[in-house]
């Protein structure tokens, strides 16, 4: 479908190279991603979006994700098309 910036906190990840943000999903459920610095634009990361609808994304994150699978569903206020 495309790409996409998912939004959330941002903090320094265990190596230089990494960031983990920090964000809820749709059920409201914190869930954590450790993601390449290279994939970040502000308080948001790039993340592959799979499929949009009646206000809801799944999205397929990028890196080691705590509290959640590889694919999530999140509400489209947290995520920017790009």
């Amino acid at each position: 479908m495309g790409t996409g910036m998912l939004k959330g906190h941002i903090q320094d990840g265990p190596f230089e190279s990494e960031v983990i943000l920090t964000f809820k999903d749709e059920k409201g459920r914190e869930v954590s991603v450790i993601a390449p610095r290279s994939l970040v634009g502000g308080q948001a990361i790039r993340v592959r979006i799979l499929a949009t609808a009646a206000g809801r994304s799944l999205v397929e994150l990028p890196g080691d994700v705590f509290g959640a699978g590889q694919e999530v569903t999140v509400r489209e206020e947290i995520l920017e098309a790009v």
